[in-house]
């Protein structure tokens, strides 16, 4: 398979268990914890699908999102988030659908990840 993704979530044991699960289908998995640290990441790496979280220090994913679609505009984004403090999840979902190639509500349900992953990179 040898397809790589970047994972971005600042929450490490949520990242920890998708990751996993990832690896286990066969993906390489590239982490990151914020926005930030995903651009760095995209400027040094190839990568095949990002998924991003929503809610994050440093750079959120939807300022990320939207300079991956400037400077990678073929790069296919999966968009996460379960709401949080300052957002109300319906907020972010009727937002986020119109922007991200997919959109997946927390908690993840892994087949159904692993169904939109495969839709996104094939």
């Amino acid at each position: 398979m040898n397809k790589v993704i970047l994972l971005t979530e600042d929450d490490i044991g949520f990242r920890n268990s998708v990751k996993n699960t990832l690896e286990l289908e066969g993906y390489k998995v590239i982490e990151a914890s914020d926005g930030l640290e995903a651009l760095h990441i995209l400027n040094e790496s190839v990568v095949d699908l990002l998924i991003t979280d929503i809610l994050m220090p440093n750079m959120e994913g939807m300022q990320l999102l939207a300079k991956v679609r400037k400077s990678l505009p073929k790069l296919k984004v999966i968009g996460i988030s379960g709401g949080g403090r300052r957002v109300q999840l319906s907020t972010i979902t009727a937002t986020a659908k119109y922007l991200f190639d997919s959109f997946l509500e927390k908690p993840l349900h892994r087949a159904e990840l692993l169904s939109e992953i495969k839709f996104q990179i094939l």
